[in-house]
Parts: structure tokens; C-alpha cells; sequence
């Protein structure tokens, strides 16, 4: 692509001020028709325009008007023709669109024009002579041949395998003419004498405040020139509009408006910094570049050119495939193009747009929640992928990933570990109980072991696991087969108290159970309860009730696809307030007649070493049944000849070595 300028790229500006509007002549909008302003209107190269009946009418107007060539014509302002007497709007655009069709033919057949500009200058010369009269065959072959009335059509009857020997020695001889151009002043130079002969003031306003190459304030120009800020601005639009009535009719400012609108072209609408730059080889900003910028139309940032009103879409503008999360790129790429960006630029603009990303080959709906990027990458992946791997790319905690995922409707949990986006539809994944109680509801009683290894198939769970939860009270499971209880079947749950480690019942209605104080427990966690316990209290599949205490109630229930029982609301409030430490023993009194329930801390050692001093702080319970053996056995609920065997047994060694200390004193 042709340059602005010779050297390696450069780079634009930021406007400043408020500039007021002018009113641009013809000669800026039909620039390739000023190099042959002398060319008079009734000339005959000019024939085939207003030689037709409507060309007819417009040179009739036009003449009225006082113009006598094309200079005089594109000296004139639209608001100007409509000062004419009789002509509207209309009018004016009869007038326009017969000098743009002139205009489109001299971009194409430009040499002719020259070579006829410069024949009616040298009229004496033979040269001159000769080039009309090539012009005049041209102009008969053309209407001969395809009855051309415009020279863009002379044109294209030129472009033939044969001509008539007079025909081609015209088109030669045409072609081959010398333009007679001098070398002309570099448009960089014409800027920068212009910016020269500016006096200081005008000068340091129009680089700080216009082109802004060095941003200033009104008020730091008008204290330096002792003039208000209002005058500062006031000198802002004059100069601008002397410096655009230059660029858009001077013909010395020609070459210069030609490095602009390449330029633009070069540019387009949004353009990476990196395209060009302003700096010369010493490193100092060329003022010459930055001062075509402007006239240009285009701004800059630290990262890009930007053509003057120029906005990227916004994300609800954006073009999105069905699923709503990818971008339709050719969509996308069309808005851009009809924006003005060019193609190789395409990119940059699309990474300009707030709320987009890229992933993988893909642009995306990138929004501000770890659950949006997860779908954005769901759908480009196109199927369920692991929370692990949505981790991977975009990091945090993938606890928390998870959780958000699992709450969130536009995702399915479609297995244990992956997730799929919800308009995918299929089946979703919530658990192994619920797994199976749907396939049981479908098809009634099946073999556990065929149960457990479709469901390891489809969600990727343990077949052990499926067996596992076979125990759970919604379930009856007789000679390796599976199906829901139905209600009147019984449950019966567990009663082995003395099984359970630290579980004590000193009294009918008082239960006692030492937990041990771990992470869980500090970090909040609920966490399953005895059978025992619960049915203490009366809790058995399906039921829930409160426990009250003094520093907070507590939850006990039990869920009827629950495999391990009942559980108890979280004791952190407890330990906390009791300075309980990992490790610490927590000792926990329940009474059934209130549903209350107390807390203690165990001390590090006993008040006393006798063996029921130490029952009593190892248990909870008081030195009168620690003292007694039988008292004892029954609250771990046997005989007393097998006491010490069943508090081993259960993991109560301590115990059971104070209990032996018992017996043998």
C-alpha cells in the first residue's frame, strides 16, 4: 500500500478544544477534479457530460451561476448553489451527481485530462495540436464503438485485442505522453513552513491544544499569554478553521491533503499503535506527522490510532452464536469491516471490545464471574468437562468453583466430577442416592451389582459407593437385590450403644458422648451423629428436631437416603466459646425431657488419680456411677464381666484401664 510519507511508519493525536464547524467547498469533495480547474465548462473533452439533455440543464445552471470553467465551480459551497435563484435541493443534487461521474472518470482516464489541460495552455505548440486531435479519435471510436459518452467508457473500448491501426497509434501516443510534473514539495515540508510562520502564541496553541503532542490546559496557555481561557479557545477555532480551509482548497496543499487521505486509508477506522510511529531517529516527535494526523481526522491513545467518532461495539451490539457465549466471528468481523477497520486490524479491534476474550481459536463472552467464564469454556469445548480442568484455566479455589457451578442453572452437573451447560439438555447428576433412586422408581427392583455398574458408567461414580448407599433407610435390599422401601415396610435402625466410642447413658433420661475437637469441627462442619443418639432423642429416617443449649440450638436429623445415619448441626459456636483447641475433648451432656444439651471442656488431667476420679473425667460422668462398677456397665449397657472387652473394643482403652484399676482395688 502506498505511504503518507517515504519513511518507516509513524503515528496520530487526540484532539483538544471545541472546534467549530465549517463548511468544506466541491473542491473537497471532488478532489481529483482540481488539477484541471482551467479546463473551461463547454470545453469537448467535457462534452459527453453536458452534451446530454440533462448535462444540458445543469451546465445552464451552472453558467447562470457565474461559472465559466471547472476552478470556478469547485470554488463554490453547496449553501452557496443554494443561494441561486430556483435551485433547491433538488437541483443540487443533479448538479453533484453529474461531477461525481466526472470526477470517477478522471481517476480513471486522469492522463487524458492532463494531456487536454495542458494543450489548451500551449495551444501554438504541434505537440498540444496533436494531443486534441488523438483525444478527438479516441472520444469517436468510443461512441463508434460502444456509444461511449463518458471517458471512463472510451476507456474500457480501448481494452481489445485489436484496435484500428489510427485508434491504437492514438491510445499509444496518449499513453505514452509525459506528464510534465516537477518534483514536488514533500508534504511534511509544507506543514511544517506553515507551523513556522505562526507566531509563538498560535503556535504553542495549536501543538498543545489541537494536536496535542504536549497536552496544556486553558488556563496554563492563558496565564502564559496573560490572556483569559475563553480567548484560548476563542484563538483555538480560529486557527482551526484557517488551517482545514487550507488543507481542504489550498492547490499548494494538494500533496498534503493526498498523505492524509492515504493515511486514513492506511489506518482505517482503529489501528494499533504499532503501526506507524511519530518519532524521528533521534527519538523526538515529528510535529509534521502529528500535524497530518490531525488533519486526518485521527486520535491516539497509548495503544491505538482511532479514526474522529469512532466507537467499538458494545458487548450488547456484539453478534453471539446460539448458545449465547461464542462469538459469531463473521458476523462480528462483517460489523467491523462496515465500521471501517481493515482486515489485518481486525483483531486488534475485536481485543478492544470490553467483555470479550479468546479461547483456544474462539472469541467469547468473557464476564466478570468465574461461573460465566466456566460456561464461555464449556461452550467452546462444546462438551462436559471436569470442574478440575475448568480450574485449570481460570485458577482461584476450585472448592469455591465448584460450589458456584453446582448452584448455578445454566450449568448441569452431568457426573461426579464434570459439568455440562444446561441447554445441552440430558440427565443431570445429583448425587448417587438420588442416582438411584430414579433408575429404581423407572424400573423397579434390579441387582445391586448391575445397578452399581450402569450408574459407574454413566456418572463415573464407585460401584462401591452405590453399594454403600444401598444401606440407606429409603432403600431394601434382600438377596443382592435392590428397590425403594415402601412405606409400610419397617426400618429398623441400629441400637448398639455400647459400641459407639465415648457414648455413655449415666441415668434414663441422660446421655453423654465425647467428641474429640478436630478441623472439621473448628472450621464449622456438621458431622454424623450415633444411631444411637438420635434415637435417644426419639430421631429415626425422616425426622428432624432442635436440641436447645446455652450458647446456640442445635440440629438433629436424620435424611432417609442417608447411609451413615443421623447428623448434628455444626458445635464450633460451642468450642469457641469454650476456648476448645484441636485435640481438646469436648464432653457433651444431652437430657431428652427438654431436648437440651450441655458442653464442657475436658481438663488436661484429673482433679485426682484414684480410678474414679479418673472415670469421672475421662467420661463425664460424676463419681457417683463411676464408682460403682455396675453403675458403670450399665451405662455402657453390659454385664459387668464384659465391661473392660467392650470399652477396648470400642477404642475407650483409657477407660477400661481405670475400669481394671476399679475391679482390682
Amino acid at each position: 500500500m502506498t505511504k503518507a510519507f517515504d519513511e518507516t511508519s509513524w503515528s496520530p493525536w487526540t484532539t483538544g478544544g471545541e472546534v467549530e464547524q465549517f463548511t468544506p467547498t466541491l473542491a473537497s469533495r471532488f478532489a481529483a477534479l482540481t488539477p484541471f480547474g482551467s479546463l473551461p465548462l463547454r470545453h469537448r473533452l467535457l462534452g459527453p457530460y453536458f452534451g446530454s439533455h440533462e448535462g444540458m440543464l445543469v451546465l445552464t445552471w451552472l453558467t447562470r451561476g457565474g461559472c465559466t470553467d471547472l476552478a470556478s465551480v469547485l470554488s463554490l459551497t453547496e449553501d452557496a448553489i443554494l443561494n441561486w435563484h430556483q435551485i433547491g435541493h433538488g437541483k443540487l443534487q443533479r448538479i453533484l451527481q453529474l461531477l461525481s461521474e466526472i470526477a470517477a472518470d478522471a481517476a480513471s482516464l486522469g492522463h487524458l485530462l492532463i494531456g487536454a489541460h495542458d494543450a489548451l495552455a500551449h495551444q501554438s505548440d504541434p505537440g498540444s495540436v496533436q494531443l486534441v486531435d488523438d483525444l478527438d479519435v479516441l472520444a469517436q471510436w468510443g461512441d463508434f464503438a460502444a456509444r461511449a459518452d463518458t471517458w471512463g467508457a472510451v476507456e474500457t473500448t480501448l481494452d481489445r485485442p485489436m484496435l484500428p491501426a489510427d485508434v491504437a497509434a492514438s491510445a499509444e501516443r496518449v499513453r505514452a505522453l509525459p506528464t510534465g510534473l516537477a518534483a514536488q514539495q514533500d508534504p511534511g515540508d509544507v506543514l511544517l513552513e506553515w507551523i513556522d510562520a505562526l507566531d509563538d502564541r498560535d503556535r504553542h496553541i495549536f501543538e498543545s491544544r489541537l494536536v496535542r503532542v504536549k497536552p496544556e490546559t486553558l488556563d496554563s496557555i492563558g496565564q502564559a499569554y496573560d490572556v483569559t481561557r475563553e480567548r484560548v479557545r476563542q484563538l483555538e477555532v480560529k486557527l482551526t478553521k484557517r488551517a482545514r480551509s487550507l488543507y481542504e482548497q489550498d492547490p499548494a496543499w494538494r500533496h498534503v491533503r493526498w498523505a492524509g487521505f492515504l493515511l486514513e486509508e492506511e489506518l482505517g477506522a482503529y489501528a494499533p499503535r504499532s503501526v506507524v510511529d511519530t518519532r524521528a531517529a533521534d527519538g523526538e516527535q515529528r510535529f509534521d506527522r502529528w500535524l497530518l494526523l490531525w488533519f486526518a481526522g485521527i486520535s491516539v491513545t497509548d495503544t491505538s490510532f482511532r479514526r474522529l467518532g469512532w466507537t467499538a461495539p458494545g458487548i450488547d451490539e456484539v453478534p453471539f452464536r446460539e448458545d449465547s457465549w461464542v462469538v459469531d466471528r463473521a458476523a462480528l468481523d462483517a460489523d467491523l469491516l462496515a465500521r471501517g477497520v481493515r482486515e489485518d486490524f481486525l483483531d486488534f479491534a475485536i481485543d478492544s471490545i470490553k467483555g470479550l476474550s479468546r479461547v483456544d481459536d474462539s472469541v467469547v463472552r468473557w464476564g466478570t464471574s468465574v461461573s460465566d467464564r466456566a460456561c464461555a469454556l464449556l461452550a467452546v469445548h462444546g462438551q462436559p468437562m471436569e470442574v478440575s480442568e475448568l480450574h485449570d484455566v481460570l485458577g482461584g479455589s476450585e472448592r469455591s468453583l465448584r460450589g458456584r457451578l453446582f448452584d448455578d442453572p445454566r450449568v448441569t452437573r452431568v457426573s461426579r466430577h464434570s459439568v455440562g451447560l444446561s441447554t445441552w439438555g440430558g440427565e443431570a447428576y445429583d448425587g448417587v442416592v438420588n442416582a438411584m433412586m430414579r433408575r429404581l422408581e423407572e424400573h423397579g427392583e434390579v441387582v445391586l451389582t448391575d445397578l452399581a455398574a450402569e450408574l459407574a458408567s454413566q456418572f463415573g461414580v464407585s460401584a462401591n459407593s452405590v453399594t454403600m448407599y444401598s444401606a440407606a433407610p429409603v432403600f431394601r435390599t434382600v438377596a443382592g437385590k435392590i428397590r425403594l422401601r415402601e412405606s409400610p415396610e419397617s426400618f429398623v435402625p441400629r441400637a448398639e450403644p455400647h459400641r459407639v466410642q465415648g457414648l455413655f447413658q449415666p441415668s434414663a433420661h441422660v446421655l453423654r458422648w465425647n467428641v474429640t475437637v478436630d478441623k472439621d469441627l473448628k472450621r464449622g462442619s456438621g458431622r454424623a451423629l450415633p444411631t444411637e443418639v438420635g434415637t435417644f432423642f426419639g430421631v429415626t429416617p425422616g425426622v428432624h428436631i432442635t436440641v436447645h443449649g446455652p450458647v446456640k440450638d442445635i440440629p438433629i436429623g436424620w435424611a432417609e437416603t442417608s447411609h451413615t445415619g443421623p447428623s448434628i448441626g455444626s458445635l464450633k459456636a460451642y468450642a469457641d466459646e469454650l476456648g476448645a483447641q484441636i485435640g481438646d475433648v469436648l464432653q457433651l451432656r444431652f437430657d431428652r425431657r427438654d431436648r437440651s444439651m450441655q458442653a464442657i471442656v475436658r481438663e488436661p488431667s484429673p482433679v485426682d488419680t484414684i480410678p474414679s476420679a479418673r472415670l469421672a473425667w475421662l467420661t463425664g460422668m460424676s463419681e457417683t456411677v463411676t464408682n460403682d462398677v455396675a453403675a458403670l456397665a450399665a451405662a455402657v449397657h453390659v454385664p459387668v464381666s464384659e465391661l473392660e472387652p467392650t470399652l477396648r473394643g470400642r477404642g475407650d482403652e483409657a477407660v477400661a484401664d481405670a475400669v481394671v484399676e476399679l475391679l482390682e482395688g
